[in-house]
């Protein structure tokens, strides 16, 4: 069982009661699956923390769930670069069956000392993901992790990292059983396919993201040049693109695998400065 709780125009609640909403709520026990919306004032200083906090205080009535979304809000709700986030370091302990962890927003997050037995989804969705948070997650004890989804973002809504520092995760020896990995929505788009292409957990992936981003012709190049490194793939997603046409149909050609090239996008050019965007940014 799947519960989405949320403050809206229509309960205007606080967070104090959205809280006492949750811990009394008599599907509690049931639910394997626990959503968690727009919580308050998230674009000032209202953060998660205290929602967190909660679920850490009542381990016990929590200590069943599967999967966990925190901040499923749109952007009437919220900018996702606006989303306050908060410290995830003592709920890992807390979750011990947690198989899905989605958390959505970056801006003062904070995940701690990542340990955990039985996590196989990890999802970050952002307008910038900041380098402390991908230092942590260099640093990840996860050796049941299958998925990894990062929504990197931009410089001006948060990120601050290089592409060492995202690269870093791309590695077989941090999440030995990873096989579907999506490191997305980056303005340096291209240069993540070049180097996911020299990664060494390219062979044991079975799914690769690199869509939401900029990713134009001199990216989708190096896909061609080294096709037969990705040839075992069953799905590539790339969609949220700038590639022209000519290269969509040269990449049909030539990777026999299912491939997502939607929302193609043209750059804007105003007095020959050429502007292209990520999908989330602020």
């Amino acid at each position: 069982m799947n519960k989405r709780f949320n403050i809206d125009w229509d309960n205007e609640l606080t967070q104090e009661q959205l809280i006492n909403l949750i811990l009394t709520d008599e599907d509690l026990p049931k639910l394997r699956s626990l959503t968690i919306g727009n919580w308050g004032d998230c674009w000032e200083d209202e953060t998660c923390q205290p929602i967190i906090d909660m679920i850490v205080e009542n381990a016990p009535r929590f200590s069943h769930l599967e999967s966990l979304f925190i901040g499923d809000m749109e952007s009437e709700d919220c900018e996702i670069s606006w989303i306050k986030q908060g410290d995830y370091s003592r709920l890992y302990a807390a979750l011990p069956n947690l198989k899905e962890l989605i958390i959505k927003g970056a801006s003062d997050l904070r995940l701690g000392a990542i340990h955990h037995e039985k996590l196989e989804h990890l999802e970050i969705i952002s307008g910038g993901i900041p380098s402390n948070v991908l230092a942590e997650l260099q640093n990840a004890q996860l050796p049941a992790l299958k998925t990894l989804k990062l929504f990197l973002g931009v410089e001006e809504y948060g990120f601050d990292g290089s592409l060492d520092d995202v690269m870093a995760l791309a590695s077989k020896d941090l999440f030995p059983q990873l096989t579907h990995l999506g490191l997305m929505n980056s303005e340096e788009q291209d240069g993540i396919v070049r180097r996911v292409l020299e990664s060494n957990i390219l062979p044991q992936l079975n799914v690769l993201e690199l869509s939401c981003g900029t990713l134009t012709d001199n990216g989708a190049e190096a896909l061609l040049e080294h096709k037969n490194r990705i040839a075992h793939l069953e799905t590539l997603d790339l969609h949220h693109h700038y590639l022209t046409p000519e290269m969509q149909e040269k990449l049909k050609a030539a990777l026999p695998i299912t491939l997502n090239l939607s929302e193609a996008l043209e750059p804007d050019d105003y007095d020959g400065d050429i502007y292209m965007n990520a999908m989330y940014t602020e």
